[in-house]
C-alpha cells in the first residue's frame, strides 16, 4: 500500500486529495491496482453554489458528530 496525491480539476476547478494504493500481487507481478480516497473532501472541494456547499457541509457534521459522540 501507498500513499500519494491525486491533482485534477473538474468544471474549471482544481482539487488536491490524498488517496491510498494498494496493489495485489500474484507471485514478483501486480494483478490489481485500487485506489482508494475521500469522496467526501472531493465534493467539499468541488462544491458550486449554495445549496450544494450547505449540503455537503452539513454531510461533513454529521459524520464528525458521530465520530465525536
Amino acid at each position: 500500500a501507498y500513499e500519494h496525491i491525486l491533482e485534477g480539476s473538474y468544471e474549471g476547478m482544481k482539487y488536491q486529495i490524498l488517496a491510498l494504493g494498494i496493489c495485489e500481487f500474484k507471485g514478483d507481478k501486480i494483478q490489481h491496482v485500487r485506489t482508494v480516497y475521500d469522496r467526501l473532501s472531493l465534493a467539499k472541494q468541488l462544491a458550486k453554489g449554495k445549496i450544494a456547499k450547505t449540503a455537503v457541509n452539513s454531510i461533513i457534521n454529521r459524520m464528525e458528530k458521530g465520530l465525536h459522540a
